[in-house]
This record gives C-alpha cells, sequence and structure tokens, in this order.
C-alpha cells in the first residue's frame, strides 16, 4: 500500500511519523542518509590546500555579485548555474550545492522512514479502536490524519525539488562540502570541519577522505573562532573538553583533549550567549554552565590558571557574535544538526 492510498482511517495511523524526519530547514529527511550508488554530479578537485581569506585569490567582479537561484526553484534547473559558481569560487554556491545535494540524497531515507512509521501507527490505531474509550479512539484518528496530511505535503514538496537530479555518491557529496569549507563559507566550515558531513553509515566508504579533514578541521575551526563565531567556538570547547563518555565524535579525536583550553572557549560562549533574551539562548547558557562547572571542579589548580591565561589571549579574537544563539539550536556539546540550503 502505497502513501497516497491510504484511506482516511488509515491515514489516522500516522501521526509520529514526521518526528521520525530530519530537520532540514523544514524539510523532511532520515538521519544518517546512506551511500548511493548511481552516478550523479561530479564534484570538483578541491583547492591545493586549506587558504585563509588573505590567500584566496579575489573572485571576479560578476561572480562575486552573483545572486543564487531562489530556494524554492527545483533542483535540476538550478544546479548548472551553482555548479558553475561553485567552479569559479563562490563560497555561498559552493555551500549551496552541498547542502541542496544532501537533502535531496537523504529523500529515499524519509520515504523509508514515513513509510516504516505508517505501518506501525496502523497497528497503534487497530488497538486504539479496539479499546474501550472511543471518544480517546476517535481523537487519536483525527489527529494522524491531520498529521500525515502534513507528512504528505513534506514529501510531496521535497520530491518535487528533487526531480530528474541524479543521486549522487557519498564521497561526491562529502567532496562538495570539503570544498565550500575550504573556500571559507562558515556553514560549509561548521558542516565539514565540525564532523557532521561524515556518516558511521558511509564511513568506510570515506575513509579515504579522514587524512585530509584530520589536517584541516582544526585550522579551519579555530579560525572561524578567531573571527567571533559563536558555533565554531562551542565546537572547539566540546571537541577538547576531557569529560567524555563512552562516544567520541571525530573532530574530538582529531583535536585532543585539553581542558583548559575547554573551559577557556565555554566562558567565553558563556560570555556572548548570556546577554541574549530568548529561549533558545537560556537553554544554551544552561548547557554551557553546566559544562563550565563540572570543568572547574575536574581540572587541577595549574589547569585553571592556564585556562584564565587563555581567557586572556582570546581577548585579542574578534568579539563571539551572540546572534545565533536565538536564531538557530546550537549545542554546546558538540552536535550539529544537518544544514538546509538555506543556511548557505
Amino acid at each position: 500500500m502505497t502513501r497516497r492510498q491510504v484511506g482516511p482511517a488509515l491515514a489516522a495511523a500516522v501521526a509520529a511519523a514526521l518526528a521520525a524526519l530530519v530537520w532540514w530547514g523544514g524539510w523532511a529527511t532520515g538521519g544518517d542518509t546512506p551511500p548511493v550508488a548511481a552516478e550523479g554530479p561530479s564534484a570538483p578537485a578541491s583547492p591545493p590546500a586549506a587558504e585563509s581569506a588573505e590567500r584566496r585569490p579575489a573572485l571576479a567582479p560578476e561572480v562575486a555579485m552573483a545572486s543564487l537561484p531562489p530556494l524554492d526553484t527545483p533542483l535540476a534547473s538550478t544546479l548548472p548555474t551553482l555548479e558553475s559558481l561553485a567552479r569559479q569560487g563562490h563560497p555561498r554556491a559552493a555551500c549551496r550545492l552541498a547542502a541542496e545535494l544532501e537533502r535531496c540524497a537523504a529523500l529515499p531515507v524519509a520515504q523509508h522512514q514515513h513509510d516504516r512509521w505508517l505501518a506501525e501507527r496502523r497497528q497503534a490505531l487497530e488497538l486504539a479502536r479496539v479499546g474501550e474509550n472511543a471518544a480517546a479512539a476517535r481523537d487519536f484518528a483525527a489527529a494522524f490524519e491531520a498529521e500525515l496530511a502534513r507528512r504528505e505535503g513534506v514529501l510531496a514538496e521535497m520530491e518535487r525539488h528533487c526531480a530528474g537530479v541524479p543521486e549522487t555518491p557519498v564521497t561526491a557529496r562529502l567532496e562538495r562540502w570539503r570544498t565550500a569549507a575550504r573556500l571559507g563559507d562558515p556553514t560549509a566550515i561548521r558542516q565539514y570541519a565540525g564532523g557532521r558531513v561524515f556518516s558511521w553509515a558511509d564511513i568506510v566508504e570515506n575513509a579515504a577522505a579522514i587524512p585530509d579533514y584530520r589536517r584541516e578541521a582544526g585550522p579551519m575551526l579555530q579560525a572561524l573562532a578567531r573571527d567571533g563565531d559563536l558555533e565554531a567556538t562551542l565546537l572547539l570547547a566540546a571537541a577538547h573538553s576531557p569529560l567524555r563518555d563512552d562516544w567520541r565524535g571525530l573532530l574530538a579525536q582529531v583535536m585532543g583533549s585539553d581542558g583548559a583550553r575547554s573551559l577557556a572557549l565555554y566562558r567565553r560562549a558563556l560570555a556572548a550567549a548570556s546577554g541574549v533574551d530568548a529561549h533558545r539562548a537560556r537553554t544554551l547558557v544552561s548547557d554551557i554552565s553546566q559544562q563550565i562547572e563540572q570543568l572547574e571542579h575536574a581540572l587541577t589548580p595549574e589547569e585553571l590558571q592556564r585556562a584564565r591565561q587563555l581567557e586572556l589571549d582570546f581577548d585579542t579574537w574578534a568579539p563571539v557574535d551572540p546572534a545565533p544563539a536565538a536564531e538557530r539550536p546550537i549545542g554546546a556539546f558538540g552536535s550539529l544538526p544537518p544544514a538546509p540550503p538555506a543556511a548557505c
């Protein structure tokens, strides 16, 4: 039974499914995107080295002034423009291209998760119907019917947007992110250097890219943090933290434990986020404060003194921009959501 063959009674059985679809700027996708074998738009070779803004060649005026296609335009029609601008070194175009291809690659997973949840909710609906509370069963059914309509709209829009776009191999998608990061796009730097683009489901296929990542991730994020980027500051703070559980992200494995530096970076982020009056910012402040308290308890007096000295050193950096703390979800523990195309 397909999604569009589901009648009203069965349609009501799907309420919780969209919660299983990952956030893509309001579009649903799956979690870790599985590898795809079909050939897709090929990724260009990355620049020969990760360069600072001062060393990157200046963009041609017509490239620098070029506007990106509207976000709601089907990708098949905008792909040539994005690829052309990315080849000419346009950072935002390179980031947008990477995010668009990532989103479309996740569509099959989104569809699979939707259908899986549909089957599960069918069973839940049947159980509700055999219960003794008929009113509760009707409410349950009505809520699921409304939710299914929303899910169907999300998936239909994804299908429309991605129609005619060849599937892109996972290695090519990672290289797109890397290229955009090396061109200096902040969103791409966070996704690539933060390790978000390395999925455990694809780690074997992407293993050849890990040596480059190990060399590039730290300098990329450190440069972004020096420029006052809040998320880069927190990614580095979490990566350096010695407060580990059994799981260590890729960036933490690359950067290594440094409790004093972690504490200094967390304090720097806290000072910026504390001045933002928004629910997201208050949640972030609470999480950062928790990390700081644990670090202050765990570090030696010598490490605490070194953390204070690092704070003074960081005062030469650009002030941390606190605005993102209110604008989008930011984690204090080294996690990143996938970046939708609108973030580029």
